[in-house]
């Protein structure tokens, strides 16, 4: 198992044809440099596709083409340049902005799904969830959270009789000690600490080029 270490260290300066996002990769005492970009015309067309406008969908932007360089750390396809730019034309793009969350916290158990941050001491649904819940909580995608995120505990009070309301934040500390004030700032671009660790399968990994 290879282990990377990924920090973001901000929008590059705007050019003409793409906005740019770098990312510093370390894989013990080494580390590169990488940016990932979306073209003009790109981010025009999906934000179109999306129904979003421009300024909403550049708001995601450092969180977009971070998933983007995930998959494609994970696929072994960084190329030599250390760039990655996405055109409208990119299967993936479209889904980088629309796919569905994913969520490491939600489990499975037959027909039932339970949420593993569940705080059973207050929790109202006894860490009942359903994926259209996680959807809609303020715990960010898995592929996204900082790394330093520890101690996550959510509930779910009751709206209405039985039914499983929208989870709540009720705790969430920092492994660096700084104060989070809201779970959602802990993705790239909303915290300077941000911090990912990607583990890619030793037997699979083909290397990089550098």
């Amino acid at each position: 198992m290879r282990q990377y270490e990924i920090t973001y260290s901000g929008r590059c300066p705007r050019t003409r044809i793409a906005y740019d996002y770098e990312f510093c990769v370390k894989e013990g005492g080494e580390s590169f440099r990488v940016v990932v970009g979306m073209s003009h015309p790109a981010l025009y067309a999906v934000s179109n596709r999306a129904g979003q406008t421009k300024e909403e969908l550049l708001a995601q932007l450092p969180q977009i083409t971070f998933k983007k360089l995930r998959a494609e750390l994970l696929s072994k396809d960084i190329p030599a340049s250390g760039d990655l730019l996405m055109t409208s034309y990119d299967p993936e793009v479209d889904n980088l902005v629309r796919g569905p969350k994913q969520c490491q916290f939600l489990a499975q158990h037959g027909r039932d799904y339970l949420c593993k941050t569940a705080d059973l001491e207050k929790d109202d649904s006894e860490g009942f969830t359903t994926p259209y819940t996680c959807s809609n909580c303020r715990v960010p995608d898995s592929r996204l959270i900082c790394e330093h995120v520890t101690g996550l505990r959510t509930v779910a009070p009751r709206s209405m009789g039985k039914n499983i309301g929208d989870r709540l934040v009720s705790r969430v500390g920092c492994a660096l000690g700084k104060q989070i004030l809201d779970v959602t700032n802990c993705v790239p671009g909303g915290c300077d600490s941000w911090t990912y660790v990607c583990c890619v399968e030793e037997e699979r990994f083909f290397g990089f080029i550098r």
